[in-house]
């Protein structure tokens, strides 16, 4: 199957892979720069955090596009909107799971809420 596959295209899967990789990474680079750039000005994240955030989406995005690639050039190589469809939907996938282990895990603190009403408010300012 892979011949076949390799007769009809001008680039082997293999090769294919690397260069949607790079587009996807350039993609996803781009697209956190834009919207890091206007958190930082913003005083939303320092500039450590924005480049960190940065390499994250951009690896993110060059391996779901690789992985997409990979799948979409092995069971669907010649039919275009199938691939189309499928790619959109394999990416998608791949960038939830790496967001999903790229991301660290927030544990969430329990609340702690007043039993008595009339302690919450001796406790607000200005109230009595």
């Amino acid at each position: 199957m892979y011949d076949n596959i390799k007769q009809q295209t001008a680039f082997p899967l293999s090769r294919s892979v690397y260069v949607m990789g790079g587009v996807g990474s350039v993609i996803g680079a781009a697209s956190a720069a834009a919207t890091n750039v206007v958190m930082v000005k913003n005083d939303e994240i320092d500039k450590s955090e924005a480049v960190k955030n940065v390499l994250k989406e951009s690896v993110g995005a060059g391996l779901a596009a690789a992985a997409a690639t990979v799948v979409i050039g092995a069971a669907a190589p010649r039919s275009s909107f199938l691939s189309i469809v499928g790619f959109a939907v394999v990416a998608t996938g791949a960038k939830i799971l790496w967001d999903k282990a790229a991301s660290p895990v927030k544990q969430a603190l329990p609340e702690t809420k007043s039993k008595d009403k009339n302690e919450e408010k001796k406790s607000l300012p200005g109230k009595k």
